[in-house]
């Protein structure tokens, strides 16, 4: 095969491609790149653009949540009873204008996010030692002994 027929069949392979992505592949031949048909592709890709950019993924809640770290989806979904999201394989996705709302009205309220979640997981953390302590009954050590009063000489 010469390599000037190599050249055209790739480019066929391309035009191929090209027809499927744009969803022209049903128009005949000369129909499929017409103006109009790219205009229709460029408007569909523009709409899928927009509806892309309406879905944040965990990733992407900080740049609304200042120095938020990882979890902080689930803590939203958990403590707000946020329920504007889906998920897609291990992935979360949250919608654009709720978490846009949520985070002017936690800074209208003055809330940081980040303390809160430290907060709730050190009180969880607090309140599993005690569970863990009753239940085995055990007693917290002294680290302090008092004299009595009898043994107090000034």
């Amino acid at each position: 095969m010469d390599t000037t027929d190599k050249i055209l069949k790739e480019i066929s392979t391309i035009k191929d491609i090209l027809a499927r992505i744009s969803g022209s592949e049903n128009l005949p031949k000369k129909e499929r790149f017409t103006k109009l048909a790219l205009e229709k592709t460029a408007k569909e890709f523009s709409k899928l653009l927009s509806e892309r950019e309406e879905w944040l993924s965990d990733h992407d809640l900080r740049r609304y949540f200042k120095e938020v770290y990882f979890g902080a989806g689930e803590f939203i979904r958990e403590e707000f009873a946020f329920s504007s999201y889906f998920k897609q394989g291990r992935s979360y996705y949250y919608n654009r204008t709720d978490i846009k709302a949520l985070a002017d009205e936690l800074k209208k309220r003055k809330v940081d996010l980040k303390r809160l979640i430290q907060c709730r997981k050190w009180c969880e953390a607090f309140n599993y030692a005690q569970r863990a302590i009753e239940l085995l009954g055990m007693r917290p050590k002294k680290f302090i002994t008092v004299p009595e009063d009898e043994q107090i000489h000034l």
